[in-house]
């Protein structure tokens, strides 16, 4: 079973590639369903590493105990 630390290690790897593929698809013309999706999969995409950022934060203090 992985650890924490690994399993937030490839979150963050998981997490780089939709981040990409979003900043990818923002590049393409798209339709306005398109943009309505791609806008609700980037609000997701952030929030997403909003938390990653949080477990990561919350890992590494808890190591510095």
């Amino acid at each position: 079973m992985k650890s924490k630390r690994e399993l937030a290690h490839d979150l963050s790897n998981a997490l780089e590639i939709i981040m990409q593929t979003s900043f990818l698809m923002g590049t393409l013309e798209l339709g306005e369903n398109g943009r309505a999706w791609h806008k609700l999969l980037d609000d997701g995409v952030q929030r997403a590493v909003a938390i990653n950022k949080q477990l990561r934060d919350s890992l590494r203090s808890d190591s510095e105990l």
